[in-house]
C-alpha cells in the first residue's frame, strides 16, 4: 500500500503541510494479507525522504511538484508507472517501493475542459472489444464536481491523451477507479460531496468550496459502457507526398485543429460560469457586509 502523509500546517485552511508518499506491505501472506495487519517502511518518493535516491517534490503548495497523491499501475513490461504532484508527473520504478524516477508532467492528460485544477487521477488497464489492452485513468475534475469526473486513456501507460469529461448524473467528488467488466462495460466506484450533511439533496459546484465541517461525502457505484470510435489514434502528422496530395494530411490536421477549437470554447464556457460564480459570492459577501454594518 503506498499512501500520503501530511505535516501539520495550521496556517493553511486544510492544516495539511507539505506531504510524503510512504509504502507499507502487510504481515501476512496471501490474499488474506489485505486485511493486514501493516508495517510501514519508510518514504516511497518525497522531500523528506533520507535516501536521496528518494528525494523528490516541495513542501510548496503552489508548487507544481507539492507531493499530494499516488497512484501506480503496473506496465507491460512488469515495471510500475504513477502520476505525482500537482502538475501530474509521470514517475517510473523497477519496484513500487521506488525509487521512482520523474519523467516530465501530464498536465494534458490529466485534464479537463471544466476544470482548470484536477486531482487524484487512478488508472485501470483492460481490454479494449478488438483486444487491444489500453490503459485508462479516471479524475477529480475539482471545479466542476457537478458535472462529473474526467478521463484519459494511453495504450501503453506512458504516452496519454488530453483528457476529458464523462457527464455524471448528480456530479461526482473522486472516482476510486474502474472495474473491467468485460464487453466493454466498466463499473466505476465514486465519492459524492454534499454541502450538508444532515440534508444530502444539494451537491457542491466547485470542489474548492468543500472545506466546511457541514460537509460530508458517500461512496456510490455506476456502471456504464466505453465505445472506441475509429480513429481515434490519430495518424502522425508526417504522412507521405501520396497522402498530402490526396489531401488526406491536410483532413486530419482540420480535425485535430475543430477538436482543440471546441476544447478551447468549453473551457472559455466553463471560465465564464466560474467568473459568474465567484460575482455572486462577492454580491453576497457585500450584502452580509452592509447587514452587519446595520446591526451596529
Amino acid at each position: 500500500v503506498l499512501y500520503v502523509s501530511y505535516m501539520c500546517d495550521g496556517t493553511w485552511m486544510v492544516a495539511a503541510g507539505g506531504g510524503n508518499i510512504f509504502g507499507a506491505r502487510s504481515a501476512t501472506k496471501g490474499i488474506v494479507g489485505i486485511e493486514g495487519p501493516y508495517e510501514t517502511y519508510g518514504i516511497v518518493i518525497g522531500p523528506s525522504a533520507d535516501d536521496p535516491a528518494k528525494q523528490w517534490g516541495s513542501i510548496d503548495h503552489a508548487s507544481p511538484e507539492y507531493v499530494d497523491a499516488i497512484g501506480p499501475y503496473a506496465l507491460p513490461n512488469g515495471t510500475y508507472a504513477a502520476f505525482i504532484g500537482e502538475d501530474h508527473y509521470l514517475a517510473l520504478a523497477e519496484s513500487a517501493a521506488g525509487p521512482w524516477n520523474i519523467v516530465g508532467p501530464h498536465r494534458m492528460a490529466i485534464s479537463s475542459p471544466h476544470s482548470a485544477y484536477n486531482e487524484n487521477p487512478v488508472v485501470t488497464e483492460f481490454a479494449r472489444p478488438d483486444g487491444v489492452r489500453v490503459f485508462v485513468a479516471v479524475f477529480d475534475i475539482v471545479q466542476s464536481e457537478q458535472l462529473g469526473f474526467g478521463m484519459s486513456w494511453s495504450e501503453d501507460g506512458i504516452h496519454w491523451r488530453p483528457g476529458v469529461t464523462v457527464p455524471l448524473p448528480g456530479g461526482c467528488r473522486t472516482p476510486l477507479g474502474l472495474i473491467d467488466e468485460g464487453e466493454g462495460r466498466v463499473s466505476l466506484l465514486f465519492t459524492r460531496r454534499f454541502v450538508d450533511c444532515a440534508n444530502q439533496t444539494m451537491g457542491l459546484g466547485n470542489g474548492a468550496d468543500a472545506i466546511s465541517p457541514a460537509s460530508c461525502a458517500n461512496v456510490y457505484a455506476a456502471m456504464f459502457s466505453i465505445d472506441w470510435q475509429a480513429g481515434t489514434t490519430l495518424p502522425s502528422f508526417e504522412a507521405s507526398p501520396a497522402a498530402r496530395r490526396a489531401g488526406k494530411h491536410d483532413d486530419v490536421a482540420h480535425r485535430v485543429l475543430q477538436e482543440r477549437e471546441r476544447l478551447l470554447v468549453d473551457r472559455l464556457a466553463a471560465l465564464d460560469a466560474e467568473r459568474a460564480e465567484l460575482l455572486r459570492d462577492l454580491r453576497h459577501l457585500d450584502e452580509a457586509r452592509r447587514q452587519v454594518g446595520a446591526g451596529t
